[in-house]
């Protein structure tokens, strides 16, 4: 028996769907709606028109995408299930291939992190950040997986030569989201070639909910001429001593935490430390992952956080700007720089200097990340080893994310990016560390937002992440965790 929820929500895509049609918004068969229920996921079907659809038609998936009742689903429907899991609170996904985000979509020179800049407040406030996604056939999965990443930092995406997707509370707010993100797209190739004033850091920053810039308003500063430096993890009175408390049980406010945190540490974190964190103490944590240096820059647009893991050395500049609390700092560990080549390849020989200037002379391409802080390091040495030109001329420039991936698909013969980021493609075979008279290592710490030095949550996540069990699972994954003390 069909529930009454399950009939008001096939009501309510079928309403969206005929708007979405009538207005132009969609075309022909293209474009696809998604609510969730008790249920599942009610996502319209597959090879069908919006303009024509009805609820008999719908599809329910389960929230992994698969099929459960109905007509086949919208082969999309992984990627709607991908976003509604990496936002909890969203309950509808409206993707479209209306014609200026799609033309936008196209365009080469995006900023593959904000594809759109923020010409006005409606876009700012309803839109927010709109990453781009590369490139993937319609229905592969690993499209999905990159909008459950990308979504978990705002409500939109753009995916690159397709269109928009949406995200919002209910069909209504993500439609609203939709039009403002077109409508936007519109001007911008309406104003493209011509000087353009978007609205700058603070303007955006002003259009915060009051409370959320009052919190940042009130955070203490750091004490005059303050350096950072690492706990005394012996003192119980820091937020990251280890007898920091769980939030209380009644603090419906407290059940969620945001972490920011470099990519070094994510295969720790996510198969051992957060889950552990999750089960000892019900918090749920909201977990974002990039390069330290897009982090900071997240950190400097105003997205809000409670944890920051990165590499130390970037911290400096958020501490002058009372940006986190240099008191919590939280040593973590340290990972070196390796080389991965394609699955059964050879490995090289790596082990001195020359031997590494060999082998990356002999490589077809060579892979990195200019935005990590082993890419850039990486960039650096090969200046001082004085094969700069040679090597740039047939590298695989990576924007960001797992450089490895390039060996696996074949791009590239060797990928460059710390060791610990390298086992996180499982199919990529691992060569080893830099040689150690040139190798790089990057110190990670964790340290708090200073407007959530007072969060028991964040307080008891800064406790956990140098816990007694994250030092296997740092180790594990090819970190070498700080010594205690």
């Amino acid at each position: 028996m069909t529930s009454p929820e399950r009939i008001a929500a096939g009501e309510d895509i079928v309403r969206t769907a005929r708007s979405l049609f009538s207005r132009r918004l969609t075309h022909g068969r293209t474009g696809n709606l998604s609510v969730r229920v008790r249920q599942g996921i009610l996502v319209t079907p597959t090879g069908s028109s919006l303009g024509t659809v009805t609820a008999e038609q719908l599809s329910l998936v389960d929230a992994r995408g698969r099929h459960l009742d109905g007509l086949p689903p919208s082969k999309e429907a992984a990627l709607h299930a991908a976003v509604l899991r990496a936002r909890p609170r969203a309950r509808a996904v409206v993707h479209t291939h209306s014609t200026h985000a799609a033309a936008v979509s196209c365009l080469a020179g995006l900023d593959p992190d904000n594809a759109l800049p923020p010409l006005t407040a409606y876009f700012a406030m309803r839109v927010g950040r709109l990453p781009l996604l590369p490139y993937y056939a319609p229905g592969d999965r690993r499209l999905a997986r990159a909008a459950e990443e990308a979504a978990r930092l705002g409500p939109a995406v753009l995916l690159r030569n397709h269109g928009p997707l949406v995200a919002g509370t209910s069909l209504a707010t993500a439609l609203d989201a939709l039009e403002e993100l077109e409508e936007t797209a519109r001007l911008f190739l309406l104003l493209k070639g011509m000087p353009t004033r978007p609205l700058t850091d603070a303007e955006q920053a002003a259009l915060t909910p009051p409370a959320q810039r009052a919190a940042r308003r009130s955070a203490p500063p750091p004490r005059e001429g303050s350096e950072l430096t690492v706990l005394d993890r012996n003192s119980e009175n820091h937020p990251g001593s280890a007898t920091a408390q769980a939030p209380a049980e009644d603090d419906p406010a407290q059940h969620s935490v945001t972490l920011f945190s470099a990519l070094a540490v994510r295969k720790a974190l996510d198969e051992v430390v957060l889950p552990a964190f999750t089960r000892s103490t019900g918090v749920a944590v909201n977990a974002v992952f990039d390069p330290t240096a897009q982090l900071v820059r997240r950190i400097d647009a105003g997205q809000p956080f409670d944890v920051l893991i990165g590499v130390t050395d970037s911290f400096h500049p958020l501490v002058r700007r009372r940006l986190v609390a240099p008191d919590t700092l939280t040593a973590l560990a340290r990972t070196g720089v390796g080389l991965a080549v394609a699955p059964g390849a050879p490995r090289p020989d790596i082990s001195t200097r020359s031997a590494l200037v060999a082998t990356l002379r002999a490589a077809r391409s060579v892979a990195y990340s200019r935005t990590g802080a082993s890419g850039r390091y990486f960039a650096g040495l090969l200046d001082d080893l004085g094969i700069a030109d040679e090597i740039n001329a047939r590298a695989t420039v990576i924007e960001k994310g797992f450089v490895a991936e390039a060996v696996v698909d074949g791009r590239a013969d060797i990928a460059v990016q710390q060791l610990s980021e390298l086992l996180f493609v499982p199919q990529a075979d691992i060569a080893g560390p830099l040689p150690e008279e040139v190798q790089h290592y990057s110190h990670l710490s964790a340290i708090l937002n200073t407007g959530s030095t007072r969060s028991p949550a964040a307080r008891a996540l800064l406790a956990h992440l140098r816990g007694p069990l994250t030092a296997e699972a740092y180790t594990d994954t090819l970190l070498e965790p700080t010594a205690e003390g």
